[in-house]
């Protein structure tokens, strides 16, 4: 009975459930009865990039359908009430956005964070943002729970771990060169975020990148290695395993949402080490 009883407590602990178990012999036959409540958290994300602010088309001043853009996103974010807003890389067109974009991008920025104050929202540059320039109001930005991310920092992980209170951490990786990343610079992030997540929720990664594997079809002058004229990673760089379990790495799944590329072949879904969100 003990022995059995056992048993069924790992399991259920294994599984994150909350149990009320009750115990009691039937015609000669054990019965389990079973209430439970389960302690997954969730955390609700709206993910979004690529807004290339100030763009034109053929000399076709875009403002207009980008400021209904803005608009469009701030009443989504009423409407769904999101913990956390992704803006993953491309925010702007060019790394110089003139004073109007810029305005452009802080008014509607303003719009989205007033649609739900409680949300964090979380900001990278793309390749085809400045980086540097990316984090000039990276301090007073922070009053409204936004989060800019513009430059890897090598020697201050902290910087790219943003804590949504009580629902998970976000992994915020800008665009980099790939002669740029340290090696395991993925591993370390997702290591220094397992200390600090002691209650295991959700993490997510965020990259502004491209997986060698990726389906590009539709993208001119794309390869296996190169889209967009960003150098693709290996999946396996991203890192695997949040918090290690029985003795193995990767036993928790970890969350990665790419930004600037297409499909991964189901085949690297499939492999149990990440759940993969796409644009």
């Amino acid at each position: 009975m003990n022995t059995i009883r056992k048993a069924v407590d790992e399991l259920c602990s294994s599984l994150q459930i909350e149990t009320k178990l009750n115990y009691f012999w039937f015609f000669g036959r054990l019965i389990v009865s079973l209430h439970h409540n389960y302690k997954l958290t969730a955390m609700k994300i709206l993910h979004t990039s690529d807004w290339h602010l100030g763009h034109t088309l053929y000399n076709y001043d875009r403002t207009e359908e980008q400021q209904a853009m803005l608009e469009q996103m701030a009443s989504i974010v009423e409407e769904q009430k999101p913990d956390v807003f992704l803006l993953c890389g491309d925010v702007y067109h060019t790394p110089q956005p003139s004073a109007a974009v810029q305005t452009m991008l802080s008014d509607g920025l303003v719009r989205i964070h007033e649609a739900n104050p409680e949300m964090t929202i979380v900001m990278t540059a793309g390749n085809h943002d400045s980086g540097t320039k990316h984090e000039i109001f990276q301090t007073p930005w922070k009053a409204l729970k936004v989060y800019a991310i513009g430059q890897l920092e090598k020697e201050n992980l902290d910087e790219h771990i943003i804590e949504v209170p009580g629902k998970g951490f976000i992994v915020a990786i800008p665009y980099a060169n790939e002669r740029n990343i340290p090696e395991g610079f993925f591993q370390q992030l997702l290591d220094s975020v397992a200390e600090k997540n002691a209650k295991e929720l959700p993490v997510v990664m965020t990259a502004h990148t491209t997986v060698k594997g990726c389906d590009f079809t539709g993208h001119d002058h794309a390869t296996e290695f190169t889209v967009g004229g960003i150098d693709s990673l290996e999946l396996e760089e991203m890192g695997e395993g949040l918090i290690e379990a029985d003795g193995q790495r990767g036993a928790r799944v970890s969350y990665v949402v790419f930004s600037a590329m297409d499909k991964l072949p189901v085949m690297n879904m499939a492999q149990g080490q990440k759940v993969i969100a796409f644009t």
